[in-house]
């Protein structure tokens, strides 16, 4: 039905035909819900906080090697990634979606956060390697204070690699006000550092990371990342170890909130998640690829996963209702 939420039973419903599914503010704008929009009808209904999403257990496997993905397991239902992802037209070989698994502890409970990348599972790494979160699980800039998880990867040099990023839809250049936020990104290859796209923005606010990953392509242990937002819209980003100690500020934005499309202008457009591995040259005029430096690795055994994404709100209230990015909240 026109302007009802798709998960109005508990379970996901597809819109009828005439209806396209779209992401809204509800709740006073402190987070999304995902209707069937058009064809007039009643204002749209939000998902009861009492219904639940149906699930599929995922499949749980092997070991992997990182300490703080134990297992991995299939990427199912109940995970907030999708196989699916934005520029593709930067790969010439188009994007692929395999490789890709949930994390699990060493009893089987599965982080549906979590996502774990194995290129050495894949007998051809050639290809651009993209998730992006679920489309239920957008939220707002501007209602979140702080969003943080782990990190760990090993193998990775010589690499263009991104574990979790973010930015909104539409994507308005240059990179250093379109709102996009590298959390970990692997460029110029082989610098593992945060970008906030300050190298394209004439501000001495905005800081973009030092290469605090190194260049040898491993963690050297789990990290622990978070961003932070204050009440003037200030973002800084922070490395720790995975106890939370040796904390350190590797990168900030003064006024980021007010500086970036998304998020000025009267605007609050919504953010998702992204994680991706270019392993391949871009089929368009994209700067990324000369820019970052990349180049082909055809025998990398890159590995790397993000565990425990977590995000809190300004209000202090839950930033998703119940469902599978509920499991986001803080």
């Amino acid at each position: 039905q026109a302007n009802q939420d798709n998960y109005i039973t508990g379970n996901y419903i597809p819109c009828c035909a005439g209806l396209t599914e779209q992401t809204v503010p509800c709740d006073g704008g402190q987070r999304y819900c995902h209707m069937c929009m058009g064809g007039g009808g009643p204002a749209p209904t939000p998902l009861s906080p009492t219904r639940r999403r149906a699930t599929v257990p995922p499949t749980v496997s092997t070991q992997t090697g990182l300490s703080i993905c134990t297992k991995k397991a299939t990427l199912g239902s109940s995970s907030i990634w999708r196989r699916d992802g934005p520029h593709t037209s930067n790969c010439g070989s188009g994007t692929r979606s395999d490789g890709a698994y949930s994390c699990a502890d060493q009893q089987g409970n599965v982080d549906s956060t979590s996502i774990f990348m194995d290129l050495g599972s894949v007998s051809n790494k050639v290809g651009c390697f993209i998730w992006r979160s679920s489309s239920t699980c957008n939220f707002p800039m501007k209602s979140i204070a702080r969003i943080e998880f782990d990190a760990e990867w090993t193998g990775c040099d010589n690499l263009w690699m991104a574990p979790l990023w973010t930015f909104s839809d539409p994507w308005q250049a240059p990179q250093g006000t379109s709102g996009e936020i590298d959390f970990i990104e692997e460029c110029t290859v082989p610098k593992v550092t945060t970008n906030l796209g300050c190298y394209s923005v004439n501000d001495a606010g905005c800081q973009d990371g030092d290469p605090w990953g190194g260049t040898s392509g491993t963690s050297s242990g789990p990290k622990h990342l978070s961003m932070t937002l204050d009440t003037s819209g200030n973002l800084a980003v922070q490395v720790c170890n995975l106890d939370r100690s040796g904390c350190r500020q590797v990168a900030k934005y003064d006024g980021y909130l007010g500086k970036s499309y998304p998020t000025s202008g009267g605007r609050n457009n919504a953010f998702h998640f992204v994680s991706d591995i270019f392993n391949d040259p871009p089929g368009d005029a994209s700067g990324g690829w000369d820019g970052c430096q990349a180049s082909r690795n055809t025998n990398t055994q890159c590995k790397y996963a993000i565990t425990n994404l977590k995000l809190t709100s300004t209000s202090g209230r839950p930033v998703f209702s119940p469902g599978s990015c509920a499991a986001l909240n803080a």
